[in-house]
Parts: C-alpha cells; sequence; structure tokens
C-alpha cells in the first residue's frame, strides 16, 4: 500500500538543497513584505514582542561569550594582560577590510557566528591602555 506522508518525508530528504534554494529565493524576493509584516507585528503584537526581545538577548549573549573567550584566551599582544575580558579590545590591523566594529549596538542579528569570527582573523586584542597608546602613536604594533 502507497504511504503518502512517507513518500513526502523521503522526497524531503532527497530534495533538500532544493528546497532550501528555492525558499531562499522566495525570501529575498519577499524581504520587504517580510520585514513590513514583522514591524507590524511588533507594534501590535506585545507577545511577539516579548519574544523577539528574549530572542535579541539570547543571541547577544551568545555573541558575548564567544567575543569574552576568544579575548581572554588570546590576551593583549603588547603586554600580555588578560585578567579581565572588560579592558580587553579588538584592534582592526586593517581599517579598509574592517566590515563591522565588534560593539554590541553595530552587531546586527543578521550576522552569522561565522562572520564574527572570521571579523576577529582581522584583528589583534589589545588591553585598553595599549590600544589607546597605539592609536597615539606612543607604541607601535607587534609584528
Amino acid at each position: 500500500m502507497f504511504n503518502m506522508k512517507k513518500y513526502q518525508i523521503n522526497y524531503r530528504k532527497l530534495h533538500r538543497k532544493m528546497y532550501r534554494e528555492s525558499s531562499l529565493k522566495w525570501r529575498n524576493k519577499n524581504i520587504d513584505k517580510i520585514n513590513k509584516k514583522r514591524r507590524e507585528l511588533y507594534k501590535t503584537n506585545s507577545q511577539y514582542k516579548k519574544q523577539s526581545i528574549i530572542r535579541r538577548n539570547k543571541w547577544h549573549n551568545r555573541i558575548f561569550a564567544i567575543l569574552t573567550n576568544i579575548k581572554l584566551m588570546s590576551g593583549c599582544k603588547i603586554c600580555g594582560y588578560k585578567r579581565s575580558s572588560g579592558a580587553l579590545v579588538f584592534h582592526h590591523l586593517d581599517k579598509d577590510k574592517k566590515l563591522f566594529s565588534f560593539s554590541i549596538k553595530e552587531i546586527k542579528l543578521s550576522i552569522s557566528n561565522k562572520q564574527i569570527i572570521a571579523e576577529t582573523k582581522k584583528c589583534i586584542v589589545l588591553c585598553s591602555n595599549c590600544h589607546s597608546e597605539i592609536h597615539s602613536g606612543i607604541t607601535k604594533l607587534p609584528k
């Protein structure tokens, strides 16, 4: 006997890439409609607003944990300080290749973990004092 549900599941498994590509095409084509609907829901539906705030906070906490671990593992490249992640900053080696800075306000939800890690590879970790000295010209970057 033919089982339609089982057939659909197997078909989807075999053609998952095709589904993914078609849904991405649809999403890219209709991104304005999607964003408009989300803005309307955010304004009118308090439950949706609460869920989106919770989702955003979870995302920020996850990104903050990744950046904190990277800072503490590497420490300042000049003086070796690695006690507090709050005193460590990312310094972009090439300002022209900089896509975004690492402030929570500037990192958008659309940026993936891979993009953030790729951006950290363009930087070195410095303590606040060494970072200020580099920008004022007192200290030079290590090679």
